[in-house]
């Protein structure tokens, strides 16, 4: 359901339309004029759950979705350091997406954690940073008794600045956090290890060019929506710290080194690589790929070859439970068909044939029957650009519709 394409050095992992069932994973990630947005393409509420834009331009990182939508900003930050004003907030001023929406403000000696709108209905998470005697508190402007039940202490000591709570009441602690910089590090994590309080526990660590957002004990409890971002020496990767099955789901590693782009993850657990891809191009051999040879993770595993005329999309191994999905691309008489390797019936029920015309590359089915379309893509090259959609824009068949450049 991804579409990968790099240009004008914008790297871009979204679908070609807009229907709503094919966003749910379908993230673009650009860099462009100091910029590495993860956004999606179109508007659409569905899309926009987990995607984030994350931007450093002028001294601002922010990690803001593009659009206003209300559905899309839950999860949605902009963090941004500009005179002296460091702000987590959402770009829009919408009520529905300031329930964890902060601004940080340091003036006059007080640094304060407070809302931009002053709409009542988001101040439930509304506080004041204040640091008096040593000590940063973070504290509600008003003294209402219902509101303090989120109301925590932040601490600078030997380095660590600490977000905890005054009192040690376990109910308090499910959104209490650590942060810490040191040795430009910035850490955003439980004191405790309880698995209770990790569920949204990151820490952000920028050192040698590497920025990471993961957690910093191995709870699988914590790992569900945790990654660490690295571009170091060429390589950006979208990857978590430990090797927890868990954690790995939506993680991977996107690698662009010595003509390599991978899509992978970073340890070889089964349980992370259903839907981890490597995509390699070297010595004329696109490789679409996991890194391991694990049967598990090869039920959506390709690798894409062009060896004597013949292109071939077929899996590294032999095994048989793999190749359910695996064809062969062959150009003949002008005419490039995805066939698969052996003359089994069972297997032709995706086998397609890929014709040039027009300029346009198309992926239809060699019968007329409807039943064959669901998975009938359209591959066109267009500006350096090669996109597999669909004709129609059926919600159903745009699950699996990749645009790869």
């Amino acid at each position: 359901m991804q579409r990968l394409v790099e240009d004008a050095g914008e790297t871009c992992l979204v679908a070609r339309s807009g229907d709503e069932g094919m966003v749910e994973r379908v993230w673009s990630l650009v860099e462009d004029a100091g910029e590495t947005c993860l956004v999606a393409r179109s508007g659409d509420e569905g899309m926009v759950e987990r995607v984030w834009s994350l931007v450093e331009d002028a001294g601002e990182t922010c990690l803001v979705a593009r659009s206003g939508d209300e559905g899309m900003v839950e999860r949605v930050w902009s963090l941004v350091e500009d005179a002296g004003e460091t702000c987590l907030v959402a770009r829009s001023g919408d009520e529905g997406m300031v329930e964890r929406v902060w601004s940080l403000v340091e003036d006059a000696g007080e640094t304060c954690l407070v809302a931009r709108s002053g709409d009542e209905g988001m101040v439930e998470r509304v506080w004041s940073l204040v640091e008096d005697a040593g000590e940063t508190c973070l504290v509600a402007r008003s003294g209402d008794e219902g509101m303090v039940e989120r109301v925590w202490s932040l601490v600078e000591d030997a380095g660590e600045t600490c977000l905890v709570a005054r009192s040690g009441d376990e109910g308090m602690v499910e959104r209490v956090w650590s942060l810490v910089e040191d040795a430009g590090e910035t850490c955003l994590v439980a004191r405790s290890g309880d698995e209770g309080m990790v569920e949204r526990v990151w820490s952000l660590v920028e050192d040698a060019g590497e920025t990471c957002l993961v957690a910093r004990s191995g709870d699988e409890g914590m790992v569900e929506r945790v990654w660490s971002l690295v571009e170091d020496a060429g390589e950006t990767c979208l990857v978590a710290r430990s090797g927890d099955e868990g954690m790995v789901e939506r993680v991977w590693s996107l690698v662009e080194d010595a003509g390599e782009t991978c899509l992978v993850a970073r340890s070889g657990d089964e349980g992370m690589v259903e839907r981890v891809w490597s995509l390699v191009e070297d010595a004329g051999e696109t490789c679409l790929v996991a890194r391991s040879g694990d049967e598990g993770m090869v039920e959506r595993v390709w690798s894409l070859v062009e060896d004597a005329g013949e292109t071939c999309l077929v899996a590294r191994s032999g095994d048989e439970g793999m190749v359910e999905r695996v064809w062969s691309l062959v150009e003949d008489a002008g005419e490039t068909c995805l066939v698969a390797r052996s003359g089994d019936e069972g297997m032709v029920e995706r086998v397609w044939s890929l014709v040039e015309d027009a300029g346009e590359t198309c992926l239809v089915a060699r019968s007329g029957d409807e039943g064959m379309v669901e998975r009938v893509w359209s591959l066109v090259e267009d500006a350096g650009e090669t996109c597999l959609v669909a004709r129609s824009g059926d919600e159903g068949m745009v699950e699996r519709v990749w645009s790869c450049v």
